[in-house]
């Protein structure tokens, strides 16, 4: 994998970066990568979201009584 340098980074930006990765579980590192991918419109999809989504589905599929609503909840997955 290759790696960059970014030099002379302001200060407010630099604990903005600091601030959202301690709020997403993340490293500086990653929250760059992630910052960045995003700017240039790459997927971003995190394995820290993707679990977050999977324990919300396995939670909310305890109270599921049909099949409907299951067909609901992966339809709004879908979007």
């Amino acid at each position: 994998m290759a790696s960059i340098t970014i030099k002379d980074i302001p200060a407010d930006l630099h604990r903005a970066l600091k601030q959202r990765a301690e709020k997403n579980a993340r490293s500086l590192q990653r929250e760059a990568v992630l910052c960045l991918k995003q700017s240039v419109g790459m997927s971003t999809q995190d394995r820290a979201d993707v679990l977050a989504r999977v324990r919300d589905r396995r939670e909310r599929m305890k109270t599921a009584t049909t099949a409907k609503q299951v067909r609901q909840w992966l339809d709004e997955d879908r979007k």
